[in-house]
Protein backbone atom coordinates (compact mmCIF):
# COMPACT_ATOMS: atom_id res chain seq x y z
CA UNK A 1 0.00 0.00 0.00
CA UNK A 2 1.18 3.50 -0.94
CA UNK A 3 1.98 6.42 1.40
CA UNK A 4 0.18 9.47 0.10
CA UNK A 5 3.00 12.09 0.94
CA UNK A 6 1.05 15.17 0.16
CA UNK A 7 -0.04 15.64 3.84
CA UNK A 8 3.53 14.70 5.27
CA UNK A 9 5.22 17.86 7.19
CA UNK A 10 8.52 18.84 5.67
CA UNK A 11 11.28 18.07 7.51
CA UNK A 12 13.85 20.84 8.45
CA UNK A 13 17.73 20.78 8.31
CA UNK A 14 19.50 22.29 10.76
CA UNK A 15 23.20 23.36 10.60
CA UNK A 16 24.62 24.78 13.71
CA UNK A 17 27.74 27.26 13.24
CA UNK A 18 30.47 27.60 16.32
CA UNK A 19 31.30 31.40 16.72
CA UNK A 20 34.30 30.00 18.02
CA UNK A 21 35.65 30.13 14.32
CA UNK A 22 36.63 33.03 12.19
CA UNK A 23 34.36 35.14 10.39
CA UNK A 24 35.88 33.81 6.91
CA UNK A 25 35.14 30.32 7.89
CA UNK A 26 31.47 30.95 9.64
CA UNK A 27 30.49 32.62 6.09
CA UNK A 28 31.71 29.59 3.71
CA UNK A 29 29.80 27.22 6.45
CA UNK A 30 26.34 29.67 6.19
CA UNK A 31 26.91 29.86 2.08
CA UNK A 32 27.33 25.90 2.51
CA UNK A 33 24.31 25.47 4.86
CA UNK A 34 22.23 27.35 2.26
CA UNK A 35 23.21 25.33 -0.85
CA UNK A 36 22.28 22.17 1.35
CA UNK A 37 18.91 23.41 2.12
CA UNK A 38 18.00 24.36 -1.07
CA UNK A 39 18.71 21.04 -2.14
CA UNK A 40 16.86 19.39 0.55
CA UNK A 41 13.87 21.44 -0.72
CA UNK A 42 14.22 20.01 -4.37
CA UNK A 43 14.49 16.81 -3.18
CA UNK A 44 11.44 17.20 -1.27
CA UNK A 45 9.61 19.02 -3.48
CA UNK A 46 7.64 16.63 -6.03
CA UNK A 47 7.95 17.21 -9.76
CA UNK A 48 5.08 19.13 -11.50
CA UNK A 49 7.11 20.73 -14.73
CA UNK A 50 9.71 22.74 -15.11
CA UNK A 51 10.69 25.01 -12.66
CA UNK A 52 12.28 27.94 -15.12
CA UNK A 53 15.34 27.40 -13.09
CA UNK A 54 14.15 28.54 -10.14
CA UNK A 55 16.10 27.45 -7.04
CA UNK A 56 12.88 27.53 -4.71
CA UNK A 57 10.69 24.52 -3.89
CA UNK A 58 7.28 24.13 -6.28
CA UNK A 59 3.84 23.26 -5.17
CA UNK A 60 2.93 19.92 -5.55
CA UNK A 61 0.10 18.50 -7.60
CA UNK A 62 -1.67 16.78 -5.01
CA UNK A 63 -3.45 17.71 -2.32
CA UNK A 64 -6.48 18.17 -0.61
CA UNK A 65 -10.15 20.06 -2.06
CA UNK A 66 -12.12 22.36 -1.22
CA UNK A 67 -11.92 26.50 -1.17
CA UNK A 68 -9.30 28.03 0.00
CA UNK A 69 -6.97 25.78 -0.46
CA UNK A 70 -3.17 25.27 -1.62
CA UNK A 71 -2.97 22.42 -3.10
CA UNK A 72 0.72 21.98 -1.74
CA UNK A 73 2.87 19.29 -0.32
CA UNK A 74 2.64 19.92 2.38
CA UNK A 75 0.13 22.11 5.25
CA UNK A 76 2.91 24.42 6.12
CA UNK A 77 3.49 26.80 3.74
CA UNK A 78 5.60 30.01 4.34
CA UNK A 79 5.53 33.22 2.79
CA UNK A 80 8.26 35.61 3.41
CA UNK A 81 6.77 38.82 5.60
CA UNK A 82 7.90 42.24 5.48
CA UNK A 83 7.33 44.39 8.65
CA UNK A 84 7.63 48.09 8.20
CA UNK A 85 5.86 51.02 10.62
CA UNK A 86 2.78 52.38 9.48
CA UNK A 87 3.81 56.06 8.14
CA UNK A 88 6.14 53.83 5.71
CA UNK A 89 3.05 51.50 4.67
CA UNK A 90 0.53 54.72 4.21
CA UNK A 91 2.99 56.12 2.26
CA UNK A 92 3.95 52.80 -0.14
CA UNK A 93 0.25 52.06 -0.26
CA UNK A 94 -1.89 54.76 -0.16
CA UNK A 95 -5.62 54.22 0.04
CA UNK A 96 -5.20 50.59 -0.10
CA UNK A 97 -7.28 50.10 3.34
CA UNK A 98 -9.79 52.98 3.40
CA UNK A 99 -12.52 52.00 5.78
CA UNK A 100 -14.74 54.41 4.53
CA UNK A 101 -16.93 56.91 7.39
CA UNK A 102 -18.22 53.33 9.08
CA UNK A 103 -21.78 54.65 9.45
CA UNK A 104 -25.01 53.33 8.55
CA UNK A 105 -26.65 55.37 5.70
CA UNK A 106 -27.87 55.49 2.49
CA UNK A 107 -25.08 54.69 -0.09
CA UNK A 108 -24.74 57.63 -2.21
CA UNK A 109 -22.03 57.30 -4.31
CA UNK A 110 -18.98 54.74 -5.08
CA UNK A 111 -15.16 55.64 -3.11
CA UNK A 112 -13.18 56.20 -5.92
CA UNK A 113 -9.74 55.28 -4.28
CA UNK A 114 -11.36 52.11 -2.01
CA UNK A 115 -13.57 50.66 -4.32
CA UNK A 116 -16.68 50.38 -1.59
CA UNK A 117 -19.84 52.32 -1.71
CA UNK A 118 -19.65 55.53 0.21
CA UNK A 119 -22.41 55.92 2.74
CA UNK A 120 -23.37 59.35 4.01
CA UNK A 121 -25.79 60.56 6.67
CA UNK A 122 -24.85 63.84 8.77
CA UNK A 123 -27.09 63.08 11.49
CA UNK A 124 -25.11 59.36 11.76
CA UNK A 125 -21.97 61.01 11.67
CA UNK A 126 -23.10 63.71 13.92
CA UNK A 127 -23.93 61.68 16.69
CA UNK A 128 -20.87 59.51 16.05
CA UNK A 129 -18.40 62.73 16.93
CA UNK A 130 -17.02 62.47 13.23
CA UNK A 131 -18.35 65.68 12.62
CA UNK A 132 -19.83 69.04 14.88
CA UNK A 133 -22.36 70.13 12.36
CA UNK A 134 -24.98 68.50 10.13
CA UNK A 135 -24.78 71.41 7.44
CA UNK A 136 -23.47 71.09 4.04
CA UNK A 137 -22.39 72.70 0.62
CA UNK A 138 -22.62 71.48 -2.34
CA UNK A 139 -20.21 73.18 -5.09
CA UNK A 140 -19.53 72.64 -8.73
CA UNK A 141 -19.77 74.61 -11.94
CA UNK A 142 -22.65 74.01 -14.09
CA UNK A 143 -23.14 70.40 -15.88
CA UNK A 144 -21.10 68.73 -13.20
CA UNK A 145 -23.19 66.67 -11.56
CA UNK A 146 -23.76 68.36 -7.95
CA UNK A 147 -27.76 69.10 -8.31
CA UNK A 148 -27.88 65.16 -8.93
CA UNK A 149 -25.41 64.62 -6.41
CA UNK A 150 -28.06 66.21 -3.94
CA UNK A 151 -31.19 64.60 -4.93
CA UNK A 152 -29.81 61.45 -4.75
CA UNK A 153 -28.42 62.11 -1.05
CA UNK A 154 -32.08 63.62 -0.25
CA UNK A 155 -34.51 60.64 -2.01
CA UNK A 156 -32.07 57.80 -0.75
CA UNK A 157 -32.17 59.75 2.65
CA UNK A 158 -36.16 58.87 2.78
CA UNK A 159 -35.48 55.13 2.88
CA UNK A 160 -33.49 55.98 6.45
CA UNK A 161 -36.90 57.50 7.80
CA UNK A 162 -35.15 61.49 6.95
CA UNK A 163 -37.30 63.96 5.38
CA UNK A 164 -36.92 66.74 3.34
CA UNK A 165 -38.52 70.32 2.33
CA UNK A 166 -36.58 72.64 -0.71
CA UNK A 167 -36.91 76.56 0.21
CA UNK A 168 -37.19 77.72 -3.46
CA UNK A 169 -36.84 75.57 -6.53
CA UNK A 170 -36.47 78.28 -9.26
CA UNK A 171 -35.84 75.95 -11.51
CA UNK A 172 -38.81 73.39 -10.81
CA UNK A 173 -36.31 70.57 -11.26
CA UNK A 174 -37.03 69.13 -7.43
CA UNK A 175 -40.69 69.03 -8.47
CA UNK A 176 -40.09 65.55 -10.50
CA UNK A 177 -38.41 64.41 -7.56
CA UNK A 178 -41.44 65.49 -4.94
CA UNK A 179 -43.68 63.70 -7.21
CA UNK A 180 -41.93 60.48 -7.35
CA UNK A 181 -41.47 60.15 -3.60
CA UNK A 182 -45.09 60.72 -2.80
CA UNK A 183 -44.07 64.25 -1.45
CA UNK A 184 -45.55 67.73 -2.40
CA UNK A 185 -44.60 70.85 -4.20
CA UNK A 186 -46.28 74.38 -3.21
CA UNK A 187 -45.99 76.45 -6.56
CA UNK A 188 -45.77 79.99 -5.96
CA UNK A 189 -46.11 83.09 -8.49
CA UNK A 190 -48.08 85.75 -10.69
CA UNK A 191 -51.89 83.65 -11.14
CA UNK A 192 -51.36 80.99 -8.54
CA UNK A 193 -53.88 81.24 -5.33
CA UNK A 194 -51.41 79.85 -3.48
CA UNK A 195 -49.89 82.38 -0.64
CA UNK A 196 -47.42 82.06 2.34
CA UNK A 197 -47.21 84.14 5.63
CA UNK A 198 -43.64 84.43 6.26
CA UNK A 199 -44.95 85.28 9.66
CA UNK A 200 -46.20 82.84 10.50
CA UNK A 201 -45.69 81.42 13.94
CA UNK A 202 -45.03 77.75 13.41
CA UNK A 203 -44.75 74.45 15.49
CA UNK A 204 -43.34 74.81 19.46
CA UNK A 205 -40.64 72.37 19.72
CA UNK A 206 -40.50 70.61 23.22
CA UNK A 207 -38.61 72.09 25.88
CA UNK A 208 -40.17 76.00 25.28
CA UNK A 209 -41.55 78.08 27.69
CA UNK A 210 -44.41 79.87 25.86
CA UNK A 211 -42.03 83.19 27.26
CA UNK A 212 -39.54 81.64 25.46
CA UNK A 213 -40.93 80.77 22.05
CA UNK A 214 -42.46 84.53 22.37
CA UNK A 215 -38.58 85.54 22.17
CA UNK A 216 -37.92 82.93 19.19
CA UNK A 217 -40.46 84.30 16.83
CA UNK A 218 -40.17 87.49 17.80
CA UNK A 219 -36.93 87.57 16.75
CA UNK A 220 -37.30 85.68 13.41
CA UNK A 221 -39.51 88.33 12.60
CA UNK A 222 -37.49 90.87 12.98
CA UNK A 223 -34.50 89.83 11.14
CA UNK A 224 -37.29 88.49 8.24
CA UNK A 225 -38.81 92.06 7.78
CA UNK A 226 -35.57 93.65 8.32
CA UNK A 227 -34.08 91.17 5.81
CA UNK A 228 -37.20 91.90 3.28
CA UNK A 229 -36.41 95.80 3.58
CA UNK A 230 -32.93 95.87 3.32
CA UNK A 231 -33.25 93.91 0.03
CA UNK A 232 -35.42 96.24 -1.85
CA UNK A 233 -34.36 99.36 -0.22
CA UNK A 234 -30.38 97.87 -1.50
CA UNK A 235 -29.16 99.49 1.59
CA UNK A 236 -28.75 98.81 5.11
CA UNK A 237 -31.61 100.18 7.66
CA UNK A 238 -31.09 103.65 9.30
CA UNK A 239 -31.81 103.30 13.15
CA UNK A 240 -34.81 105.32 12.72
CA UNK A 241 -35.98 102.77 10.45
CA UNK A 242 -35.31 99.89 12.68
CA UNK A 243 -37.59 101.86 15.11
CA UNK A 244 -40.10 101.85 12.75
CA UNK A 245 -40.03 98.27 11.78
CA UNK A 246 -40.22 97.42 15.68
CA UNK A 247 -42.76 99.76 16.11
CA UNK A 248 -45.01 98.24 13.48
CA UNK A 249 -44.69 94.88 14.09
CA UNK A 250 -45.40 95.19 17.82
CA UNK A 251 -48.75 96.68 17.07
CA UNK A 252 -49.02 94.06 14.32
CA UNK A 253 -48.31 91.08 16.91
CA UNK A 254 -50.50 92.98 19.64
CA UNK A 255 -53.74 93.51 17.67
CA UNK A 256 -53.90 90.80 15.04
CA UNK A 257 -54.35 87.29 15.67
CA UNK A 258 -51.65 86.32 13.34
CA UNK A 259 -49.05 89.13 11.90
CA UNK A 260 -48.79 89.37 7.98
CA UNK A 261 -46.47 91.31 5.75
CA UNK A 262 -49.65 93.11 4.40
CA UNK A 263 -50.73 94.33 8.11
CA UNK A 264 -47.09 95.26 8.83
CA UNK A 265 -47.29 97.79 5.35
CA UNK A 266 -50.26 99.45 6.41
CA UNK A 267 -49.32 100.15 9.72
CA UNK A 268 -46.05 101.49 8.43
CA UNK A 269 -48.05 103.99 6.19
CA UNK A 270 -50.51 104.62 8.78
CA UNK A 271 -48.17 105.59 11.51
CA UNK A 272 -46.29 107.81 8.42
CA UNK A 273 -49.28 109.86 7.61
CA UNK A 274 -50.62 110.55 10.71
CA UNK A 275 -47.52 111.43 13.23
CA UNK A 276 -45.59 114.57 11.33
CA UNK A 277 -42.95 114.60 13.46
CA UNK A 278 -41.86 110.92 13.00
CA UNK A 279 -43.40 110.32 9.71
CA UNK A 280 -40.21 109.68 7.64
CA UNK A 281 -39.24 106.93 9.67
CA UNK A 282 -41.38 104.56 8.08
CA UNK A 283 -41.93 106.57 4.49
CA UNK A 284 -39.11 104.74 2.37
CA UNK A 285 -39.72 101.37 4.56
CA UNK A 286 -43.46 101.94 3.26
CA UNK A 287 -42.57 102.74 -0.61
CA UNK A 288 -40.02 99.52 -0.14
CA UNK A 289 -42.75 96.90 0.99
CA UNK A 290 -45.48 98.00 -1.20
CA UNK A 291 -43.83 95.62 -3.82
CA UNK A 292 -44.87 92.69 -1.38
CA UNK A 293 -48.16 93.82 -1.71
CA UNK A 294 -49.11 95.64 -4.51
CA UNK A 295 -46.09 95.13 -6.99
CA UNK A 296 -45.17 92.22 -8.57
CA UNK A 297 -45.35 89.97 -5.72
CA UNK A 298 -48.43 91.04 -4.53
CA UNK A 299 -50.65 87.60 -3.20
CA UNK A 300 -47.93 85.52 -2.74
CA UNK A 301 -46.56 86.42 0.60
CA UNK A 302 -48.51 89.34 1.85
CA UNK A 303 -51.64 87.76 3.75
CA UNK A 304 -52.95 84.55 6.12
CA UNK A 305 -51.09 81.31 4.56
CA UNK A 306 -53.71 79.39 2.64
CA UNK A 307 -52.06 75.82 2.64
CA UNK A 308 -50.41 73.95 5.71
CA UNK A 309 -47.28 72.34 5.86
CA UNK A 310 -47.76 68.39 5.87
CA UNK A 311 -45.47 67.51 8.28
CA UNK A 312 -45.41 64.02 7.73
CA UNK A 313 -44.77 64.60 3.88
CA UNK A 314 -41.44 62.93 2.89
CA UNK A 315 -40.28 65.88 0.65
CA UNK A 316 -42.22 69.51 0.60
CA UNK A 317 -40.77 72.05 -2.52
CA UNK A 318 -41.77 75.52 -2.82
CA UNK A 319 -41.67 75.62 -6.71
CA UNK A 320 -40.64 79.01 -7.48
CA UNK A 321 -40.17 78.63 -10.96
CA UNK A 322 -43.19 80.57 -12.22
CA UNK A 323 -41.09 83.76 -10.88
CA UNK A 324 -38.11 83.56 -13.36
CA UNK A 325 -39.23 86.15 -15.78
CA UNK A 326 -39.38 88.45 -12.43
CA UNK A 327 -36.02 88.61 -12.27
CA UNK A 328 -33.25 87.84 -9.82
CA UNK A 329 -34.68 91.26 -6.91
CA UNK A 330 -38.13 89.32 -6.76
CA UNK A 331 -36.66 85.14 -6.52
CA UNK A 332 -34.49 86.60 -3.62
CA UNK A 333 -37.21 88.05 -1.88
CA UNK A 334 -39.77 85.09 -2.93
CA UNK A 335 -36.87 82.52 -2.10
CA UNK A 336 -36.54 84.79 1.73
CA UNK A 337 -40.55 84.78 2.40
CA UNK A 338 -41.06 80.81 1.00
CA UNK A 339 -37.31 80.17 3.31
CA UNK A 340 -38.60 81.60 6.30
CA UNK A 341 -41.75 80.41 6.14
CA UNK A 342 -40.58 77.00 5.99
CA UNK A 343 -38.27 76.94 8.99
CA UNK A 344 -41.22 78.17 10.84
CA UNK A 345 -42.93 74.82 10.86
CA UNK A 346 -39.58 72.50 10.28
CA UNK A 347 -39.61 72.99 13.73
CA UNK A 348 -41.57 70.35 15.11
CA UNK A 349 -38.29 67.83 16.53
CA UNK A 350 -40.98 64.87 16.85
CA UNK A 351 -41.77 64.80 13.07
CA UNK A 352 -38.02 63.22 12.89
CA UNK A 353 -34.95 64.70 11.31
CA UNK A 354 -34.95 66.50 7.73
CA UNK A 355 -32.93 67.80 5.54
CA UNK A 356 -33.58 72.05 4.66
CA UNK A 357 -32.30 72.57 0.81
CA UNK A 358 -31.44 75.88 -0.41
CA UNK A 359 -31.01 76.23 -4.10
CA UNK A 360 -29.47 78.57 -5.81
CA UNK A 361 -27.29 79.84 -2.33
CA UNK A 362 -26.11 82.79 -4.18
CA UNK A 363 -29.53 84.60 -3.73
CA UNK A 364 -29.42 83.85 -0.16
CA UNK A 365 -26.10 85.52 0.12
CA UNK A 366 -26.17 88.96 -0.54
CA UNK A 367 -27.26 90.93 2.28
CA UNK A 368 -26.08 91.61 5.74
CA UNK A 369 -29.12 90.77 7.25
CA UNK A 370 -30.18 87.82 4.95
CA UNK A 371 -26.74 86.23 6.12
CA UNK A 372 -27.58 87.14 9.98
CA UNK A 373 -30.81 85.29 9.82
CA UNK A 374 -29.58 82.45 7.67
CA UNK A 375 -26.41 82.31 10.64
CA UNK A 376 -29.03 82.05 13.02
CA UNK A 377 -30.97 78.77 11.15
CA UNK A 378 -27.66 77.17 11.07
CA UNK A 379 -26.79 77.73 14.79
CA UNK A 380 -30.35 76.24 15.88
CA UNK A 381 -30.41 73.22 12.85
CA UNK A 382 -28.99 70.86 15.63
CA UNK A 383 -31.00 71.66 18.46
CA UNK A 384 -34.26 71.17 15.85
CA UNK A 385 -32.95 67.97 13.96
CA UNK A 386 -31.87 69.95 10.58
CA UNK A 387 -28.87 69.11 8.45
CA UNK A 388 -29.12 72.42 5.97
CA UNK A 389 -27.87 71.88 2.75
CA UNK A 390 -26.61 75.22 0.37
CA UNK A 391 -26.46 74.46 -3.25
CA UNK A 392 -23.55 76.60 -5.13
CA UNK A 393 -21.75 77.56 -8.64
CA UNK A 394 -18.23 78.34 -7.36
CA UNK A 395 -17.12 80.33 -4.53
CA UNK A 396 -17.16 83.26 -6.66
CA UNK A 397 -20.77 83.62 -5.79
CA UNK A 398 -19.39 85.30 -2.29
CA UNK A 399 -18.34 88.22 -4.58
CA UNK A 400 -22.14 88.74 -4.33
CA UNK A 401 -22.17 88.93 -0.51
CA UNK A 402 -19.54 92.21 -0.61
CA UNK A 403 -16.24 93.61 -0.93
CA UNK A 404 -13.10 91.51 0.66
CA UNK A 405 -12.64 92.04 4.30
CA UNK A 406 -16.04 93.44 4.47
CA UNK A 407 -18.74 92.22 7.37
CA UNK A 408 -21.09 91.19 4.86
CA UNK A 409 -18.19 88.99 2.92
CA UNK A 410 -16.81 87.47 6.18
CA UNK A 411 -20.64 86.30 7.60
CA UNK A 412 -20.85 84.34 4.17
CA UNK A 413 -17.33 82.91 4.54
CA UNK A 414 -18.65 81.71 8.24
CA UNK A 415 -21.64 80.07 6.55
CA UNK A 416 -19.07 77.99 4.85
CA UNK A 417 -17.02 77.12 7.68
CA UNK A 418 -20.11 76.18 9.87
CA UNK A 419 -20.57 73.19 7.24
CA UNK A 420 -18.28 70.26 8.31
CA UNK A 421 -19.35 68.80 5.31
CA UNK A 422 -18.10 70.37 1.66
CA UNK A 423 -18.81 68.33 -1.89
CA UNK A 424 -16.48 70.34 -4.27
CA UNK A 425 -17.40 68.98 -7.69
CA UNK A 426 -14.52 70.64 -10.86
CA UNK A 427 -13.66 73.69 -10.52
CA UNK A 428 -11.95 76.33 -12.70
CA UNK A 429 -8.16 75.96 -12.67
CA UNK A 430 -8.26 80.18 -12.24
CA UNK A 431 -10.44 79.30 -9.20
CA UNK A 432 -8.62 76.43 -7.18
CA UNK A 433 -6.60 78.73 -5.04
CA UNK A 434 -9.66 80.40 -4.02
CA UNK A 435 -11.74 77.11 -3.12
CA UNK A 436 -8.84 76.24 -0.96
CA UNK A 437 -8.57 79.29 0.86
CA UNK A 438 -12.21 79.85 1.28
CA UNK A 439 -13.36 76.20 1.81
CA UNK A 440 -10.42 75.48 3.91
CA UNK A 441 -8.97 72.35 1.49
CA UNK A 442 -5.17 71.10 1.82
CA UNK A 443 -3.34 71.77 -1.67
CA UNK A 444 -3.60 68.40 -2.54
CA UNK A 445 -7.36 69.00 -2.02
CA UNK A 446 -7.69 71.44 -4.37
CA UNK A 447 -5.30 69.65 -7.18
CA UNK A 448 -8.21 67.01 -7.61
CA UNK A 449 -10.99 69.89 -7.57
CA UNK A 450 -9.34 70.58 -10.87
CA UNK A 451 -8.80 67.04 -11.98
CA UNK A 452 -12.01 65.36 -11.43
CA UNK A 453 -14.23 63.79 -13.92
CA UNK A 454 -18.06 64.69 -14.57
CA UNK A 455 -19.79 63.06 -11.75
CA UNK A 456 -16.63 62.72 -9.22
CA UNK A 457 -16.37 65.50 -5.92
CA UNK A 458 -13.89 65.78 -3.62
CA UNK A 459 -15.94 65.45 -0.32
CA UNK A 460 -14.42 66.53 3.06
CA UNK A 461 -16.10 65.64 5.88
CA UNK A 462 -14.89 66.58 9.13
CA UNK A 463 -11.22 66.19 8.93
CA UNK A 464 -11.32 63.46 6.44
CA UNK A 465 -11.46 63.50 2.43
CA UNK A 466 -12.78 61.19 -0.21
CA UNK A 467 -13.32 61.05 -3.94
CA UNK A 468 -16.64 60.14 -4.73
CA UNK A 469 -18.00 58.90 -8.64
CA UNK A 470 -22.02 59.56 -7.47
CA UNK A 471 -22.74 58.55 -11.19
CA UNK A 472 -21.71 55.28 -10.60
CA UNK A 473 -24.43 54.34 -8.36
CA UNK A 474 -27.42 56.50 -9.82
CA UNK A 475 -29.77 53.98 -11.55
CA UNK A 476 -31.73 54.95 -15.14
CA UNK A 477 -34.62 55.59 -13.36
CA UNK A 478 -33.42 57.71 -10.85
CA UNK A 479 -31.68 59.37 -13.61
CA UNK A 480 -34.40 60.05 -15.45
CA UNK A 481 -35.95 62.10 -12.44
CA UNK A 482 -32.33 63.75 -11.14
CA UNK A 483 -30.98 64.69 -14.44
CA UNK A 484 -31.17 68.61 -15.07
CA UNK A 485 -29.48 67.69 -18.57
CA UNK A 486 -32.63 65.79 -20.12
CA UNK A 487 -33.71 68.61 -21.79
CA UNK A 488 -30.55 69.70 -23.24
CA UNK A 489 -29.79 65.91 -24.51
CA UNK A 490 -33.09 64.50 -24.88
Amino acid sequence: MSTDTSTRPVRHAVTVISTDLSRKEQRRQRVAARKAALEFMRTEAVDSGDDGGLPGPRLKTAGRDGANRFRGGTEHFHVPVHRSGSPVLAAALPFLAESGLAVHGPGVGLDVNAGGLFCYDPFELYEAGVISSPNMVIVGEFGQGKSTCAKTIIARSLAYGRKAAVASDPKGEWVPVAEAVGGKAIQIGPGQTTRLNPLDEGHRPAGYSANEWVGVVTGRRRRLVGALATTLLSRPLLPKEHSALDIALSEETREARIPTVGGLTNRIWERAQTEQDTGDWGRDLGHALRRLTQGDLAGMFDGASTTSFDSNSPLVVIDTSRLQQAGDLALSLASTCSAAWLEAVVTDTSAGKRWLIYEEGWRMLRDEAQLNRMQEQWRLSRHWGLANMLIMHRVSDLDTAGDQGSKVRELALGLLSGAETKVVYRQDSMLVDRTVHDLGLTPEQGNVTRDVIKGRALWKVGKRAFVVDNFATVTAAERAVFDTDQRMVG
